[in-house]
């Protein structure tokens, strides 16, 4: 081989390797340079007060509210992007591709890769624009026709929960954000978990010539953290007096925060301190009813009595 010859080829090499390092770079740039657009960062359009945008999400298929107490990973989210473009703003979309970062808006979702032709106006009347959703990144091409730009428009793309490297607190809590919303959750296997006993203590007996009988509820926690804000409702059948309780203590001092609605008497006990299943460990709540004495004689007085506990729901609204 001559000397020249092999200088080519090395030439030739070291131009190839040079076009395959650029394409390598290049290729995960982004969906605008491959499609030729320019790119429009959201976040500063947003600043600029030229696009509004907002996100209503589901967890597997059901509203965030303050009732929801079990969230793991692999959830399922579904994002409902809604977005508007100031009327007065007149640049030129048509070339253009909106951008949009959201890395620290979903910091523990993984989101599917999607892309959509079209998607319709908020009225799914009108196509007003296209998308793809890439790693976390967004991008959005708003159609324009007859210079007219389309100026609202909502869509919807999925994604999933991963809280792998979530740490939680000392209550079992841990929070998560979604876009501008922040909610707090307790891990599964660390949510309270209140149980209790009831009992009649003794038999009815008379004072006063009256009629009244005697109850204990032992109140559990069996989970791994305080069940907070805890409140008892005791339901009483028609035998017994409605609103003739009396001589309530709470672990043998007596008790007050409590309060009549019909036949229900609620009593708010506060936090409960978690047992980890010992069942040994538990708060007393005890009581006097007073029966109603013509339907005790008669035998005509419903005298079902039940009680249950529930905790204050842990995560925060959403």
């Amino acid at each position: 081989m001559t000397k020249k010859r092999f200088e080519m080829r090395v030439i030739s090499f070291i131009i190839s390797l040079a076009v395959l390092t650029m394409l390598i770079l290049i290729s995960p740039f982004t969906y605008a340079y491959e499609h030729g657009k320019t790119e429009l960062n959201a976040e500063t359009l947003i600043a600029e007060n030229k696009l509004t945008v907002s996100a209503d999400v589901k967890l597997n298929g059901a509203d965030i509210t303050s009732n929801t107490s079990d969230i793991r990973s692999g959830d399922t989210l579904k994002f409902s992007l809604n977005w508007s473009v100031d009327p007065e703003d007149t640049t030129d979309y048509n070339d253009k591709v909106i951008v949009y970062d959201m890395s620290d808006k979903l910091p523990n979702i993984t989101l599917t890769e999607d892309s959509k032709t079209v998607f319709l106006d908020s009225n799914n009347e009108i196509p007003v624009g296209k998308y793809t959703v890439s790693g976390k990144t967004l991008y959005i091409e708003i159609l324009t026709g007859g210079g007219v730009t389309r100026r609202s428009g909502s869509f919807s793309f999925n994604g999933t929960l991963d809280l792998s490297g979530i740490n939680t607190d000392n209550q079992g809590k841990f929070s998560i954000s979604f876009f501008d919303k922040s909610l707090i959750f307790r891990a599964p296997e660390n949510l309270p978990n209140t149980q209790i006993e009831k009992s009649a203590s003794g038999s009815v007996y008379s004072a006063g010539g009256k009629y009244y009988q005697d109850f204990a509820l032992k109140l559990y926690n069996n989970g791994r953290v305080a069940a907070e804000n805890v409140s008892v409702t005791d339901t009483a059948g028609d035998l017994y007096v409605s609103g003739g309780i009396s001589n309530v203590k709470y672990n043998g001092a007596d008790f007050t925060d409590y309060t009549v609605s019909g036949s229900d008497t609620i009593f708010n006990i506060g936090d409960l301190a978690a047992n980890g299943n010992n069942y040994d460990s538990y708060n007393t709540l005890t009581y006097t009813l007073e029966l109603d004495s013509a339907k005790l004689f008669s035998n005509t007085g419903d005298s079902k009595n039940s009680a249950f506990a529930k905790p204050e729901t842990q995560p925060a609204t959403y």
